[in-house]
């Protein structure tokens, strides 16, 4: 009995309160109720946050509970389709504004690194696989769509898959090769097609992709372009730069550091021209439209949600304008005349801007912006909350402490359509 306890081991159990899944939340997520379709009015409209899940950069998912915020579940993808039983995935998958159905990829390494693009049924909670394909694995934190595509990109952040199995995703990663193209992945979601066409491009790194669309080609109007906005860096080593020592205004660190977090980030379009209508092997060449360098360092783009998948003007983003170790504004870019208007006070860092629509409004910038702001004279945090069209203050709430820094959030108005992933 003495030597039976001498050579037990205890562990912790994994459970939902440890689990480190918490960067996006999907509101009522298909494919994960028990009844998917009492979470939906005919109108395909949502009553009420029946079920809350926290998403990360793998294929893990954690359910909270809608009101205290408390961890309550744990599921993997693979409890979606036995199909996806790889570790990584993306922590914004997508959903189609109009019927709620999510896509997402899922990656294996088994035999060999595979992409499994898949959609999740709004409407019967069913997951399809849309399409499966061998390549390069690698860090990628969101992908993009379209009215009829999944486009995965897989951007110069590749990954070993032995390193991976030692710890977090930044050990991993291989050393930025800008000899590599990127490489995007068409994927029709609407008619079976699977994988339709490869494009290459310039090399670069992303954490956020904005939107995506299609549109007639200007060089010929007969076929169809998609467009694709990102925030794009020139290399990955943002990865390396965003240390907790390298944020905090009172380390050596920080205020000895050359380069700021986001300082290469920089709003960009590219285009991947004339889609074919059938599968083609050949790889095609995707190129960039514009890169918006002349505005700050920039990331955690967001835009009006009811103009995902179709062509949007407005940009909202927070920037590091130099004002702190960390971010210090907000910004509001016009793609059509290249401007920029800023909201900023001192001391104060603002996060992720979310964009709550209008409903009575006429134009893409009717509505406000929420946003968490940390007072850095007080220590104490407050919702802001801004006029999108001129980044006006019209209000703020107050609490009487600091609220963690997060990455992303979601607004669900009482009866109307959420935010949804992006």
């Amino acid at each position: 009995m003495i030597f039976q306890k001498v050579q037990s081991s205890y562990e912790q159990e994994q459970g939902a309160a440890i689990s480190n899944v918490g960067v996006t939340l999907s509101v009522n997520m298909p494919g994960l109720e028990s009844n998917p379709s009492s979470t939906k009015q005919e109108s395909g409209r949502w009553d009420k946050i029946t079920t809350l899940w926290a998403k990360t950069d793998s294929s893990k998912l954690k359910r909270i509970h809608p009101e205290t915020l408390e961890p309550i579940g744990l599921a993997e993808q693979k409890d979606l389709h036995p199909d996806l039983d790889g570790p990584l995935s993306a922590s914004h998958a997508k959903s189609d504004p109009k019927t709620g159905d999510l896509y997402n990829y899922n990656i294996s390494f088994t035999p060999q690194p595979t992409y499994r693009v898949f959609r999740v049924s709004s409407a019967t909670g069913e997951t399809t696989i849309l399409a499966t394909f061998h390549a390069t694995p690698a860090y990628l934190h969101s992908l993009f769509l379209t009215e009829d595509y999944v486009i995965v990109s897989v951007w110069n952040s590749h990954i070993s898959p032995q390193e991976l199995t030692k710890g977090s995703i930044v050990p991993a990663l291989q050393p930025f090769d800008p000899s590599k193209p990127a490489k995007w992945y068409v994927v029709d979601r609407k008619y079976g097609k699977g994988l339709i066409a490869t494009y290459d491009s310039r090399a670069f790194f992303c954490f956020h992709s904005t939107n995506a669309w299609q549109e007639p080609s200007p060089t010929d109007p007969s076929k169809t372009d998609i467009v694709a906005e990102c925030v794009l860096f020139e290399t990955s080593d943002v990865l390396f730069r965003l240390y907790y020592e390298l944020l905090v205004s009172s380390s050596v660190e920080a205020q000895q550091s050359s380069k700021r977090h986001f300082s290469d980030s920089k709003i960009t379009r590219f285009r991947l021209p004339w889609v074919p209508d059938t599968p083609i092997s050949e790889n095609q060449t995707a190129t960039v439209d514009w890169a918006a360098s002349e505005t700050p360092p920039l990331e955690l783009p967001t835009l009006n949600p009811t103009y995902l998948t179709r062509p949007h003007r407005y940009t909202y983003a927070v920037v590091g304008r130099g004002k702190s170790t960390f971010l210090d504004g907000i910004m509001k870019f016009d793609s059509k005349t290249k401007k920029a208007l800023f909201w900023d006070e001192h001391a104060q860092s603002p996060g992720e801007p979310i964009f709550v629509v209008d409903p009575k409004g006429e134009t893409e910038d009717s509505g406000v912006l929420l946003s968490v702001v940390l007072d850095g004279m007080t220590g104490r945090s407050y919702l802001l909350c801004l006029d999108a069209k001129d980044l006006t203050e019209l209000g703020r709430a107050q609490v009487d402490g600091p609220i963690g820094f997060g990455f992303h959030g979601q607004h669900v108005p009482i009866r109307g359509v959420p935010t949804g992933d992006f």
